[in-house]
């Protein structure tokens, strides 16, 4: 659910609300951050760092550089 919440927060560009929850997603193992990192609206969430440092903690960040 966060992982899902963080994406309509992205895409109304509240950027700081959309990391929240899908820091929340990441520490409560949420199978939904694996939609966040996948659905065509993380265009938004590609153009902020914490996009990055979040696929670094995931240990994804190697399969996503050609994205950045």
């Amino acid at each position: 659910m966060e992982g899902n919440i963080s994406l309509c927060f992205s895409a109304l560009g509240d950027m700081d609300k959309a990391y929240y929850y899908m820091d929340l997603a990441y520490e409560q193992h949420a199978g939904t951050i694996f939609f966040g990192l996948r659905y065509p609206l993380n265009t938004f969430l590609k153009k902020d760092e914490r996009f990055w440092q979040l696929l670094e903690k995931m240990g994804l960040k190697k399969y996503y550089e050609d994205a950045k």
